[in-house]
């Protein structure tokens, strides 16, 4: 996690998740060490969320046994991100994708120690349900 948040984040991931920062980064974690983060960097080199999307997959894609591109409404915003899946004997998986915001780009990672699509689909929907503004 790099970078200040500079946004006003609204986001319920439920109950067994704390939320430890929302000023400096928004930083929540649950008790099964699932982690949210969501901070904020330069869009720079300029680009639009496909643009950045194609990067994250491009460059991080050797590293993972599975890759999957997806668009996450967060309130009226779009998340362009990529899901990856680790190629561990117990893999774990890594959610990393970016809003637009005209010269800044708002980073949310989500990272879960176990496959857990339950879980992001979850989180997936509590960042519908929020606001990042």
């Amino acid at each position: 996690m790099s970078g200040k948040l500079s946004a006003d984040v609204e986001i319920a991931p439920g109950d067994d998740f704390a939320v430890f920062d929302k000023e400096t980064i928004y930083l929540a974690e649950n008790f099964d060490g699932a982690r949210i983060g969501i901070s904020t960097i330069k869009n720079k080199p300029l680009g639009d969320g496909e643009f950045w999307q194609k990067a994250l997959a491009y460059h991080l894609d050797d590293f993972y046994k599975e890759t999957e591109t997806m668009i996450i409404p967060f309130g009226d915003k779009q998340v362009y991100g990529v899901l990856f899946t680790s190629k561990d004997r117990e893999p774990f998986q890594y959610f990393v994708g970016v809003v637009v915001d005209k010269r800044k780009l708002h980073i949310v990672e989500i990272f879960s120690p176990a496959v857990d699509r339950p879980l992001f689909d979850r989180v997936f929907k509590a960042m519908e349900e929020g606001r990042l503004k």
